[in-house]
């Protein structure tokens, strides 16, 4: 246990994002970006720079996971689509994450999204 807690002293923000962002799928993206955005609020309250800094990286992993889905040869239509839509969430949520909750709200009501994924997100 004592090499365990040396080898991870060095990393007190591990635990909070081990498995924190799971993009597969419209439901699954929506519930990561809203535990990334708790952990920022939380972060942000604490005046923990370095927490901010990791979370905002950790979206932007996921955007350019979700991107590099869009781009793959073995990707069908349906997936590069939800992908966008991904990648375009946490565009959003990194700009201006405080207004993130109201727009995805918005975006998932609106006829386009309603249109695009029928059977994604109620």
């Amino acid at each position: 246990m004592e090499l365990y807690t040396e080898r991870h002293a060095d990393r007190p923000h591990e635990p909070a994002f081990r498995n924190i962002l799971n993009i597969d799928g419209l439901a699954n993206a929506a519930s990561s970006i809203r535990r990334l955005e708790n952990l920022r609020r939380k972060y942000a309250a604490d005046q923990n720079k370095e927490g901010l800094r990791l979370v905002l990286e950790k979206g932007r992993e996921g955007r350019a996971e979700a991107l590099g889905r869009v781009n793959e040869k073995r990707s069908n239509d349906t997936d590069r689509i939800i992908y966008a839509e991904i990648a375009e969430w946490l565009t959003l949520w990194i700009q201006s994450p405080e207004v993130f909750e109201t727009w995805i709200d918005l975006r998932i009501s609106s006829r386009d999204f309603k249109e695009k994924f029928p059977d994604e997100i109620e």
